[in-house]
């Protein structure tokens, strides 16, 4: 409602050409992106406001878009550049005598020198911002102030654990009396903290789930999913906290559940709700903007232009610009849907559904990263165990860096291999005997790995088991939930898209639809000019099984706009990106996309997965094939081929392994033929 209101102002100050209301109202919208973690946008808005303010010599609102910014290079750790914008922020405010000014320049600066170290200057910068916020009964400030006098006792350590948990008492309580939720939790977490120090468990649990329930009745009330993404972002270390605490206690159960609280928890919003869709009663105007905003970057993105050319960054910045107009578009136009006017979040499964839902045979291994472990929880006939990894973080995404470029440039595989698998699989094996069927849940970077190329003494991780993946254990619910008796083998396999450029053709994709014929009989094969964007949204919900082995695009800045490269006709630009797979109503048991790097997607703090993986799972599917890099197209053609000749007798996941073993008889490199992974049903 406020990202509405504030929208609402902008067009209004903008017809009344009032630059004093225009500035606040983007500072307004700078600070929304702010708390919902869109860094990028916050900073826009709030350089807009800066100018604006400058141009009319509002030194007022000066001050205020200075203080903002200062807030976004926090955010971004740039601590000395946000003490610098704070600075500037407090040398206009003493000389507009303002008390209620200074006192929030003051915090600032006092806890960008808590996140640099700097205690005593933390600590003088608080006192003067409790002191002043005070005197003028600016309670919003003093309880913000009295928390960070508090991080400053606990950043203290030993000795001051005691005088943490008087600041975070008072804070929490003056915060719950003026309703402030978002200082409520944070005291809490924090006093949970400082008697997790002082050896008292019992009462650091009660104040950690307190907060984690202020935090999820918060994230409850945002009604776009857009928004929650963001919010639970920032809040990972809360969730994190508590479940090292709970293992600490010996309680592994409730440990998992709060790790399934803690990931993929929008994606399982969209899941457990009815199917939700964006064209009912929503105005013809803003549908005709948001087609006209499409082309308007269709056209941008085609234009030639060369890197050296001065018009590149204007571009780039017009592309960039487009995009962010179509998602705020798109933002209203669910604002304005009363269907998803009435979401609501949905609550992710408990341990005791994970055993009721795991077959016989069927393991699953749900990994969380923290800063210095890796906690990884195997569940398996009815018991859930344990094994911790003890690993920094940065080390872990630094061999996943390596791994990643060495499977890119082929290069020797052996080491980084086992290197990985004795610090991912080694811990578990002894929970996997009499397994057949391993579900890896990964967390973090782990999502970029295929588990499949991790290689024992024995051999690789594929030839002891087959293996499917999930963003987490709530989502296998829903996959789960869709299976069918008889399959659909009503086949549609589209490839080598005609893309109206010789250079991006793909002749081999087309000889990997083609092979597909000699396994089904009900087949409709697309390629060149008659593989269409609109015949495939328009027909895509007839098939059970659905190939597509054309290039992919995945956007990194935006993931939303990650799409895969079909044929342009009158009524479609040929990218069929991930915010119009959503609506589309698909039956299939599984989708397959052998395309580029179609598996990846950006990977937020809340361990959302955010690409073509997850649009087709909410537009219907049970399960989907798709690749972490690129990969070879010879070596791909015979896996594909292979893969649904065992299919016909195997499921999914055994189909699969069957195909890889025998790809790496002729391709040794698993570059060749693990690329390839299965996310959701494995059956």
């Amino acid at each position: 409602n406020a990202f509405n209101s504030i929208r609402k102002a902008i067009k209004i100050a903008e017809k009344q050409q009032n630059k004093e209301h225009l500035l606040q109202a983007y500072n307004t919208m700078g600070l929304i992106y702010w708390t919902l973690n869109d860094l990028e946008k916050a900073k826009i808005n709030l350089n807009k406001s800066l100018g604006l303010a400058e141009e009319i010599n509002s030194k007022l609102d000066i001050a205020s878009a200075y203080n903002n910014l200062g807030l976004i290079y926090r955010k971004e750790k740039k601590y000395l550049e946000s003490i610098e914008y704070f600075e500037k922020a407090l040398a206009i405010d003493k000389k507009l005598k303002t008390k209620w000014g200074r006192g929030y320049d003051y915090r600032n600066i006092g806890m960008s020198y808590l996140r640099l170290g700097g205690l005593e200057k933390a600590v003088l910068n608080i006192e003067k911002a409790v002191n002043l916020s005070s005197e003028i009964g600016n309670r919003i400030n003093e309880a913000k102030s009295m928390l960070e006098m508090g991080n400053i006792h606990l950043e203290k350590g030993e000795g001051e654990y005691k005088k943490a948990i008087h600041y975070f008492t008072n804070t929490h309580s003056m915060s719950k009396n003026i309703n402030l939720p978002e200082v409520s939790w944070r005291a809490l977490k924090g006093k949970g903290k400082s008697y997790w120090m002082l050896g008292d468990n019992e009462k650091a649990l009660k104040n950690y789930k307190e907060a984690v329930e202020i935090v999820e009745s918060m994230r409850a009330s945002i009604k776009l999913e857009e928004f929650r993404n963001g919010f639970i972002e920032n809040k990972q270390d809360l969730y994190k906290e508590l479940i090292l605490l709970l293992l600490e206690t010996g309680e592994k159960e409730a440990a998992f559940n709060y790790s399934e609280r803690a990931r993929a928890r929008s994606f399982i919003d969209l899941l457990g709700n009815h199917k939700l869709t964006l064209k009912n009663d929503i105005g013809q105007q803003l549908f005709d903007k948001i087609s006209e905003i499409k082309q308007q970057i269709h056209e941008t993105k085609e234009t030639p232009r060369d890197t050296e050319d001065e018009d590149f960054a204007k571009n780039n910045a017009k592309l960039s610009s487009l995009q962010n107009n179509l998602q705020n578009l798109l933002i209203e136009l669910k604002e304005k849907d009363p269907q998803l006017s009435s979401f609501v979040t949905v609550d992710p499964i408990k341990i005791d559904e994970v055993y009721a839902l795991l077959g016989p045979g069927v393991a699953l291994v749900e990994f969380l990263m923290t800063k210095k472990e890796i906690i990884a929880w195997v569940v398996h006939k009815g018991e859930v165990n344990l094994a911790r990894i003890p690993i920094e973080e940065k080390k872990i995404n630094s061999l996943i860096k390596k791994y990643r470029m060495s499977m890119q440039e082929l290069m020797p595989m052996d080491k980084i291999s086992r290197d990985l698998y004795d610090i991912l699989i080694k811990p578990v094996e002894p929970f996997l005997e009499g397994v057949r069927h391993v579900g890896i849940i990964p967390n973090g970077t782990l999502h970029y790995l295929s588990f499949a190329s991790l290689k024992s003494e024995e051999g690789y991780f594929i030839e002891q088991h087959p293996i499917f993946y999930s963003p987490s254990a709530s989502v296998l619910k829903y996959t789960f939930a869709r299976r069918s008796e008889e399959k659909n083998v009503k086949v549609l396999a589209v490839g080598n898209p005609d893309l109206g450029n010789l250079n991006y053709d793909l002749p081999l994709s087309e000889m990997e639809v083609n092979s597909i014929k000699w396994n089904f009989a009900d087949i409709d094969v697309l390629t060149g000019g008659e593989a269409t964007e609109s015949w495939l949204i328009n027909n895509i919900e007839n098939y059970g099984i659905i190939h597509i082995a054309s290039h992919g695009e995945f956007d990194d800045i935006n993931p939303l706009f990650s799409a895969l490269k079909l044929k342009r006709d009158i009524t479609a630009d040929g990218n069929l990106q991930v915010q119009e797979i959503f609506p589309l109503k698909i039956k299939a048991d599984m989708v397959t996309l052998s395309a580029c790097q179609t598996g990846l997607g950006h990977i937020s703090g809340g361990d959302e997965l955010i690409g073509l993986n997850r649009a087709f799972f909410y537009a219907g599917t049970h399960a989907i094939i798709s690749s972490l890099w690129r990969i070879d197209d010879v070596s791909t053609a015979v896996l594909i081929k292979h893969f649904y000749r065992n299919y016909k007798s195997y499921n999914k996941a055994e189909a699969l392994r069957k195909a890889q073993l025998l790809i790496k008889k002729f391709y040794p490199h698993p570059s060749y033929w693990s690329g390839l992974t299965l996310t959701g049903d494995y059956s």
